[in-house]
């Protein structure tokens, strides 16, 4: 009976968020039946109290991981002990962009946000931006592809991993991450294809945005051109990831989101320790 329920609540997950037709057959469906399944049996879920709610939480179920599906649970559960509640907005159901309360003050409304909040008399700002997804690929001659662009908050070059922004609520991160790819690198890629690393938040202190890293072994060929057309990226590169390590470590690439990647990587995929729920 419980497999019943939690496949039934799945597939109205996934079709609320997709308002695609109903076939029951799709390989997104079973992915998310087999992770909602896995939380079952490890969270105790409280009722959804509305539509959004529900969308955001099924967001944080498919896209985050038992850590994320805990917290919501207690975000929900702190809610009552808050001045104000919680509202799920729109924006952040689809986008990972900072839950609001009532009694939020808007600081700067422009591409980012910035509210002020009151927590027991204290007053917080809250950058409202966009979650994330980076792309850590890797060719059979265990060189990684790496994108050099200017970056105007340091005034320099960086080299650094593609990566884009969640800006399009129509897209789920594994086809925004497809998107960036060609974008940025010329990289046409099928998104199943892309092995999900881990969601980590990238600036907790004062974000709830987050940034999803996906991993994928390619053939180096698939790279056709390095020259790209895009306003951020001047191009993309294979580099060997001894030498990519090397400038990790002297401090030539400093880039959090390509860092995290490459070290998550390295101890639990190229090490051998990575499960499949990994």
């Amino acid at each position: 009976m419980l497999n019943l329920m939690v496949e039934l609540w799945a597939k109205d997950i996934w079709f609320t968020i997709s308002n695609d037709s109903a076939t029951g057959s799709t390989t997104e469906v079973q992915v998310i039946i087999a992770e909602i399944k896995y939380l079952f049996n490890n969270v105790s879920f409280s009722e959804p109290q509305s539509e959004n709610e529900k969308k955001y939480r099924a967001k944080m179920y498919i896209e985050g991981s038992i850590f994320a599906a805990q917290d919501i649970e207690k975000l929900i559960k702190l809610n009552s002990k808050l001045s104000s509640k919680i509202e799920f907005g729109d924006d952040y159901i689809f986008s990972g962009r900072v839950a609001k309360t009532r009694d939020d003050k808007l600081l700067l409304d422009s591409w980012l946000k910035v509210y002020q909040r009151n927590i027991q008399g204290r007053d917080y700002d809250i950058l409202d931006n966009y979650s994330a997804v980076t792309a850590l690929i890797i060719n059979e001659y265990q060189e990684v592809l790496l994108v050099k662009q200017y970056r105007p908050a340091i005034m320099t070059i960086t080299c650094e991993l593609p990566a884009g922004c969640l800006d399009n609520q129509n897209e789920t991160p594994a086809a925004a991450m497809v998107r960036e790819l060609r974008e940025e690198t010329n990289l046409d890629i099928d998104q199943f294809l892309l092995q999900r690393l881990l969601s980590y938040y990238s600036a907790l202190g004062h974000s709830a945005s987050e940034n999803t890293i996906y991993y994928a072994k390619i053939l180096k060929k698939q790279l056709k051109q390095n020259d790209v057309v895009d306003e951020d990226v001047l191009s993309a590169f294979w580099m060997p990831l001894a030498e990519f390590e090397e400038h990790i470590r002297q401090g030539n690439i400093r880039d959090s989101k390509t860092i995290i990647s490459y070290y998550h990587y390295k101890t639990f995929i190229d090490s051998g320790t990575c499960k499949k729920t990994c």
